[in-house]
């Protein structure tokens, strides 16, 4: 369909196909342009006025902006206008694209910048209060209308895979014969090229954005890490082996695993590492078992498909993760765990299998609390710490040096003769013994030494008294 005459296709409905996909260029240009001057106005500006950050984080955030809306307001969208006002069936669009291409190289600058604008956001909201309540006030004015700092940051990003989506549908619907078709293919050319190199930030855009919104939905703060992807999410119903269940949304990422269920009205998040979980089949086909260390998930999916899909999707992360560069770690972590039914036959659990498991926080807790009583009983009442009384018992055991010199020590009234030793009376036994515990840098070894010593010497002076007092008589 060709018509001679010029068209405003900003005021009109256009007759064919071509038009209507030119019209909508342009309506989505003067609505990207529009929320370009927003994050100017309503986030820059003030943020300059107001000094709530530095201007070397406002950079950091709004990366280029400025230049990128510059560009878009006094070059491209003037040409573009002055094409639609005036449409006809010569009318050419290819040319702009051309001519104005290089000039899409300043989203490449942008797009590289994306993951630091996010982490700056997500940064400064966490350690500046004002910072955050400007963004909550900015996000329900008239201005954004709900929208999210994020969602305006990632706009630039869609932008030139639009442009090549719209040059795409053009090329389709212009005839080959149209003076527009040659042009509007090497266009197509030229900004497909440009989309390609910057796909990659543009897909690392989306996925923080995406991992951003889930932090918010599920409530749990730096959800953001570096190299974590959103992977899916489904809706489904956790079972315990005890036969409980309730419903969920189960998020997976590249590195971990979020199970969220809701219990009245509260959120009720399980992170798990994706490296120390296994996946086991059951026989209902929607089913399968989720083996933690923090417990067993029965999942059960809304289909088949979804479970086998999720399945499908666990093992490429899992096996993507033991063959990268941790993968030796990963693997030397999982060898220390079997898995098993020995409880409950097709429900399988989690059995630590290593020298030396991790010690759950519960028990590090007990063990807190025990040695405080300790210490509180030994300062109140003089009591020993088991775990001393079992070194003291040690240094008992036979072939210790007390023990020899104590076998050692004669028993016999003869050698008793052959020695000069003068009982200690109870006075002089008790002012010793008392001397010895004053001294706080004597050990228990050491008083129990000078204990059995001072008894040993009593008794020989009692067996030498009496063996006297036999040949008096």
């Amino acid at each position: 369909f060709f018509f001679a005459s010029g068209m405003d296709l900003s005021a009109c409905s256009p007759p064919d196909k071509r038009s209507k996909t030119v019209q909508e260029l342009f309506s989505s240009e003067q609505l990207y342009i529009t929320n370009l001057q927003h994050m100017v106005d309503g986030f820059i500006k003030p943020l300059k006025e107001n000094n709530l950050i530095t201007n070397a984080t406002i950079s950091g955030i709004f990366s280029n902006v400025e230049v990128i809306l510059k560009f878009h307001l006094e070059f491209f969208f003037p040409m573009l206008e002055k094409e639609i006002k005036e449409w006809s069936d010569t009318s050419l669009l290819g040319e702009i694209f051309s001519s104005l291409s290089p000039g899409f190289k300043l989203y490449s600058q942008y797009c590289s910048n994306y993951d630091n604008a996010i982490a700056l956001v997500q940064e400064n909201k966490k350690n500046n209060q004002q910072f955050q309540k400007f963004l909550a006030e900015a996000q329900h004015s008239e201005r954004f209308q709900g929208s999210y700092i994020t969602s305006m940051l990632i706009l630039p990003i869609q932008r030139i895979p639009r442009y090549e989506m719209f040059l795409g549908e053009l090329v389709k619907r212009t005839p080959e014969e149209h003076p527009d078709f040659s042009a509007l293919k090497q266009a197509f050319t030229s900004v497909s090229k440009q989309a390609f190199q910057i796909n990659e930030a543009c897909d690392k855009a989306e996925n923080v954005l995406k991992v951003t919104e889930v932090s918010r939905a599920l409530g749990i703060e730096n959800l953001l890490a570096a190299g974590r992807k959103h992977v899916r999410e489904d809706s489904l119903e956790d079972q315990k082996p005890d036969g409980q269940a309730v419903n969920a949304r189960c998020f997976l990422f590249s590195d971990i695993i979020i199970l969220s269920h809701e219990k009245r009205s509260k959120k009720v998040n399980i992170v798990l590492d994706i490296d120390l979980c296994w996946v086991r089949d059951m026989t209902k086909p929607e089913s399968c078992q989720l083996i933690t260390t923090k417990g067993t998930h029965i999942l059960k999916f809304s289909s088949e498909s979804n479970q086998q899909a999720w399945v499908k999707d666990f093992g490429n992360l899992l096996r993507a993760r033991i063959t990268g560069v941790t993968g030796k770690s990963i693997l030397a972590k999982r060898a220390d765990y079997h898995v098993t039914d020995e409880t409950t036959t097709g429900v399988f659990s989690l059995h630590f299998s290593g020298e030396s498991p991790a010690e759950s926080p519960n028990t590090v807790t007990r063990k807190k609390r025990a040695s405080k009583w300790f210490a509180t009983l030994k300062k109140k009442k003089k009591l020993k710490d088991p775990r001393e009384e079992k070194e003291e018992e040690a240094s008992e055991l036979p072939g210790d040096s007390t023990g020899q010199r104590r076998n050692s020590l004669p028993h016999d009234s003869n050698s008793l003769e052959a020695e000069d030793i003068t009982p200690l009376s109870a006075r002089q036994s008790n002012r010793l013994r008392s001397s010895q515990y004053s001294h706080s840098e004597t050990s228990a070894q050491q008083r129990r030494e000078f204990r059995r010593s001072a008894s040993v010497a009593n008794n020989r002076a009692r067996a030498l008294i009496r063996s006297a007092s036999k040949a008096d008589k």
